[in-house]
């Protein structure tokens, strides 16, 4: 008895330094990563300028009561399940209230010995080693992409008023969608605007870095089974995802299915509310009663949601060329991931209204004609450029992986170049 209570006693005090020494390697690693943000006014001067924008995860978020950082975490990339869903009108969907910390600079997972650099290298390294300065722009990437088109039009603005001539955009991922639309249209309401590329005559070049114009069906797995980042496959819940206006616009287009059993194209109409509701998806597969009143909410919210994106993905990604084309003094670099599987189609079995992206106990499929070629999470076809912008762009092709594309030296080799024209 003696024995085992010792035992017991041992565990114990292992369990509790365990615990503690977990806290203290918590609060090291938030305070060692790298946390960028825009200099303070007082400190842009007049030299030329980059902007960068970063895409989907790229900042981190903490809550706006206690300051703690809520995304992203060591214990969160580890094994945590984390809320972070987006403030929306239906009352028994997750939400946290959190606000910006600033864009990924590094995540430090274990302090002094493991970190990994997402945007402060690139940063760093464009800054000491060209005549501009960069300067990030910083945004929730969970909000609707207007947003963050606002806050893009509002920094050029600061820096034209500050004397700068010249200015480029870096943008990765979703941040392309971003500068796209504010290319063609500035700051317009996408439910009225007009191509006019009030916001392509603000600035000098662009460059886009493994940019979803027509979406990734990535999105599409994370908002049905779940997601994360790095380590953590399963850090955010389906109905985070699902909360986030982002998503929507993230969703392909014009996606298809294979149905497992007879192994044929099933058309997906990812933007119409009316096929989430029919089949039961997102918002709409709950394993618990809701009220009515959530219900209706859940329509509403979806609905919005998916006019909302659609309209905002016409107008950044169908630009047709012609007399709507680019000015000609745009210069744009364009590049795209591939010779690395990336998920293009889903398995859909429309009998229980089920995705499936791997293969599964119910159907073994051969899992290879989901994928086409891409940078891991976008495809080449996906990464295209709107045919407004091809009479402008230079496109370049990289084996580097989504999150590393600006890591390929010859990817920045090419970005300097267009720096310097």
């Amino acid at each position: 008895m003696y024995y085992y209570i010792g035992n017991i006693k041992n565990v114990r005090s292992i369990t509790t330094f365990c615990f503690a020494f977990f806290l203290v390697l918590q609060a090291c690693s938030e305070k060692k990563s790298m946390v960028l943000n825009a200099p303070k006014n007082e400190f842009i001067n007049s030299a030329p300028a980059i902007i960068l924008v970063h895409g989907f995860y790229g900042s981190f978020l903490r809550s706006s009561s206690t300051k703690r950082r809520t995304f992203l975490t060591a214990s969160s990339l580890l094994f945590n399940t984390i809320n972070i869903g987006y403030q929306t009108p239906i009352k028994d969907l997750p939400r946290a209230s959190l606000e910006l910390e600033g864009m990924f600079g590094s995540i430090s997972i274990v302090p002094y010995l493991f970190e990994v650099d997402v945007y402060n290298k690139l940063a760093k390294t464009l800054a000491n080693e060209t005549n501009y300065q960069v300067i990030p722009l910083v945004y929730d990437w969970r909000e609707h992409s207007i947003e963050a088109v606002r806050k893009l039009d509002n920094l050029i603005e600061e820096l034209k008023d500050k004397g700068v001539e010249k200015i480029t955009i870096i943008a990765h991922s979703m941040g392309g969608l971003v500068v796209s639309y504010y290319l063609g249209f500035g700051v317009q309401n996408p439910q009225e605007g007009l191509m006019n590329w009030s916001g392509a005559k603000k600035v000098n070049r662009v460059v886009f870095l493994g940019t979803p114009f027509r979406g990734a069906m990535s999105i599409l797995k994370n908002m049905e089974l779940g997601g994360g980042y790095f380590f953590n496959s399963k850090m955010i819940p389906p109905e985070n995802y699902q909360s986030f206006p982002s998503s929507y616009i993230l969703l392909p287009s014009l996606a298809e299915a294979i149905e497992p059993k007879s192994m044929k194209s099933v058309p997906l109409d990812l933007h119409s509310d009316s096929f989430w509701m029919d089949h039961r998806l997102g918002l709409f597969r709950v394993n618990k009663k809701i009220s009515e009143e959530s219900i209706l909410a859940r329509k509403k919210y979806i609905k919005e949601q998916m006019a909302n994106a659609y309209i905002f993905r016409e107008r950044s990604v169908y630009m047709r060329s012609g007399q709507w084309s680019a000015p000609r003094e745009l210069k744009v670099l364009n590049v795209i991931g591939h010779t690395n599987p990336t998920l293009d189609k889903a398995a859909f079995n429309t009998k229980n209204n089920r995705f499936y992206f791997s293969e599964s106990d119910s159907f073994a499929f051969d899992t290879d004609i989901l994928y086409r070629d891409g940078d891991g999470t976008v495809t080449v076809s996906s990464a295209t450029v709107p045919p407004a912008l091809e009479p402008n762009t230079k496109t370049i092709m990289t084996s580097y992986q989504h999150a590393e594309l600006f890591s390929d030296p010859d990817v920045y080799s090419e970005i300097k170049a267009t720096l310097m024209e």
